[in-house]
Formats: structure tokens, C-alpha cells, sequence
């Protein structure tokens, strides 16, 4: 028997978390913000590695996904200073727990009127251990059972937001995880990379946007996710996604 369970996906709301806006967030400086955690000079210094968190027990308001697609530094602090505030350099992508996000400076570069970036920390734990970074990290948007296989997916993404608001709305750089269970715990066991899909939506509502979860033969899972301009499906068979044209 086929069952279709069609979805919509909310972003720009935080949930499970602290957040701090410093008195200089809505005053927009001219420039533009580097971000530290990429910051070449400090990677080139950072003495060890960290190891990313691949097993949680719980899929809850507070657990987030960092995706990394190069070396990145983590911290011991925001706002690091020298290489003694370098905590380690986190090589791949990680679930982690997002304890306190701090919104500090918006920028706009001086060339245009509509490029903004933002220095934003976020603190987190990975493993047990407190880390801060300036990166964007990504949300868990939904998830999804699947019996037959043990399993459990979880699509991710970040709100990018829109002009100079740095995390409202428009949903993209989309991830699709996949966590294998044993007893209490959810390892995960696979993980997509960014999908070769553009929502260019504001928000992810039923109304506008559909994404469809569909069990067809033999536990098998059929995915679709629909923006406003292109489309992505895949299937997942319990060991890879494989992307399928419609």
C-alpha cells in the first residue's frame, strides 16, 4: 500500500536555544565581515583536529548540522584574538547542539546597496565539548520514520534571509541525512551534501511549497522537493540517495 505524507517546512523561527542582539546589530556599518572560522591564517596554526558528532538520542529542538565542505577552525571563545583561542580544526560535517547564538555586527559593502554580511557566533557542544564558530549552521526542517530499513531521515537547511535580515526565511543549501537506530541512540549513516536544488522561497509552506515523502515498494523512499523555480527527486533505497528525473 502506498502512503504519501506531503509536509511543510517552517524556518526563521528558534527554537530550544538563547539568543543575544548586541546594541550594533541594526546599525549597519560599511565593509564586510570575514569570517574566522575559514580564516586561513588560523587553520595554518590549529594543532588538532576535532571529531565530528555522528550519534545523538535525541532529534529535538536543539540539534542543528554544520556542513563542511572544507577544513574549518572552531573556538574556545567568540571573537577569537590569537591562535591560543583556536580550539581545533573540524575537517567534516558534524550534527551538533546549539547552545546560544550571538548576533554582534551587520555590514553592508560599500559598492552595493543590496550585499550584507553579518558576524554572527554561534556556541555549541559537539561530543560532550563547547565550541563557538561564525558560520552558518543549518536546521532541521523535518524528519521522517522508516521502519523498514531501521531508520530515520532528516532533511536540513539554513535560513538565509533577505536583504539585511541575516536568518529569516528563504530556506536553502538543502542536506539530506540519514540516522541509522540502535536502542535509544541515531547514528548517522549517510549524508547527501548539498542537493542540486534551489527553493528560492520565503518560507516553506503548504500553500506554496510541497515536499512529498512517499514509501513505495519494499520500504523504499521517494522524495521531492518543489521551489518556485526548479524541482528535486531522489530515491532512497536504505544505503544511497539516488537522484530520478520526472
Amino acid at each position: 500500500m502506498i502512503r504519501l505524507l506531503v509536509i511543510s517546512l517552517f524556518s526563521g523561527q528558534i527554537f530550544g536555544q538563547t539568543a543575544t542582539q548586541s546594541a550594533d546589530w541594526f546599525e549597519i556599518k560599511k565593509g564586510q565581515y570575514l569570517h574566522r572560522s575559514t580564516d586561513s591564517t588560523l587553520l595554518s596554526v590549529a594543532e588538532n583536529f576535532i571529531e565530528p558528532q555522528l550519534a545523538t538520542e535525541d532529534l529535538g529542538d536543539r540539534l542543528r548540522y554544520l556542513s563542511v565542505s572544507n577544513n574549518i577552525a572552531l573556538f574556545n571563545k567568540d571573537n577569537p584574538g590569537s591562535e591560543k583561542d583556536i580550539s581545533g580544526v573540524l575537517d567534516r560535517s558534524s550534527i551538533i547542539n546549539l547552545i546560544h547564538t550571538d548576533y554582534k555586527q551587520t555590514f553592508q559593502n560599500p559598492d552595493t546597496s543590496w550585499r550584507y554580511s553579518w558576524e554572527v557566533w554561534h556556541k555549541l557542544e559537539i561530543n560532550g565539548k563547547e565550541y563557538y564558530t561564525d558560520l552558518r549552521i543549518q536546521h532541521i526542517l523535518t524528519t521522517y520514520d522508516l521502519p523498514h530499513f531501521n531508520q530515520v531521515v532528516v532533511l536540513t537547511a539554513e535560513d538565509t534571509g533577505y536583504d539585511n535580515f541575516y536568518d529569516l526565511g528563504y530556506p536553502e543549501h538543502f542536506n539530506f541525512l540519514v540516522f541509522e537506530k540502535d536502542g535509544t541512540e541515531k547514528r548517522l549513516k549517510y549524508q547527501s551534501g548539498e542537493l542540486d536544488f534551489i527553493c528560492n522561497c520565503e518560507f516553506w509552506e503548504e500553500e506554496s511549497e510541497v515536499s512529498g515523502w512517499q514509501i513505495i515498494e519494499d520500504g523504499v523512499l521517494r522524495i521531492v522537493l518543489i521551489g518556485l523555480e526548479n524541482k528535486y527527486s531522489a530515491i532512497w533505497d536504505g544505503e544511497l540517495l539516488k537522484p530520478v528525473n520526472d
